[in-house]
């Protein structure tokens, strides 16, 4: 047996992947893409897909959440989004919730940072998510010269995870969250690798941004001292020890 909302939201995503309406039409393109993962014996024509999502959805509308479907071909179906496991994976991963509090830092952010050299503070767009395929959360860093991205994942009251670049740079964050469902502002810390490809950290802010697209939102870099950013930002990285770490060879050594 399999759960109603299970086989629904399987087509709802073969369709925002093929990007075809869930109507007959959509769903000839959307057997046309499934054919070419599938065996030569196996033909899930666009009537079958048609049917059962309008069966579906009537089990849906009379309260029934199970049904019996052909496993062969929702496994291939899963398998075209790239559920390696099969429809089982995919009603598994379909079952998994996100928690509440991550949930509360979907939105756009600003990043603020103490720069490791000079007098400066680095300010960065931000953007938190959901996959909804995956049930998962990841955030999206725009830098100077590249983006980061990374899953978000919640351990006691902090929100951590590691952003890649896909280049040598490599962020590591940490940020506490509280018990709270209403997330302004968070403090946290970063660890990564500098320009010179030396190992750095120091303390990181993020403060939702409310009024501008993320699109819109730019990397910028300002004096300590520009009466542009806000005096607690300014007043919070005023001080370089508390708010960098930057490994220096001579002042350890064996």
């Amino acid at each position: 047996m399999s759960k109603v909302r299970h086989v629904i939201r399987l087509l709802e995503l073969l369709a925002q992947e093929t990007r075809q309406p869930l109507n007959y039409s959509g769903f000839k393109v959307m057997s046309e893409y499934v054919g070419k993962v599938a065996d030569d014996e196996t033909d899930i024509s666009p009537k079958y897909l048609d049917d059962v999502y309008r069966a579906m959805n009537k089990k849906l509308v009379e309260g029934r959440t199970e049904t019996r479907t052909k496993p062969k071909y929702l496994d291939i179906i899963a398998r075209f989004l790239n559920f390696k496991g099969g429809f089982n994976e995919f009603s598994f991963e379909q079952e998994i919730e996100i928690s509440d509090t991550l949930k509360s830092c979907e939105g756009f952010w600003w990043s603020y940072v103490r720069a490791n050299n000079g007098d400066f503070i680095f300010k960065a767009p931000v953007r938190i998510y959901q996959d909804e395929k995956l049930k998962e959360m990841y955030m999206e860093l725009k830098g100077r010269e590249r983006t980061f991205c990374g899953k978000l994942i919640l351990k006691g009251n902090c929100m951590t995870g590691f952003l890649e670049s896909g280049t040598n740079k490599r962020l590591g964050l940490i940020f506490q969250l509280g018990d709270t469902r209403i997330i302004n502002t968070i403090q946290g810390v970063f660890c990564g690798i500098s320009t010179y490809n030396e190992p750095i950290a120091g303390r990181e802010i993020l403060i939702r941004e409310t009024n501008i697209d993320y699109n819109e939102m730019v990397w910028c870099q300002y004096n300590l001292h520009d009466e542009r950013i806000d005096v607690r930002i300014r007043d919070y990285f005023s001080l370089y020890n508390k708010n960098c770490i930057k490994i220096t060879q001579s002042e350890f050594e064996l």
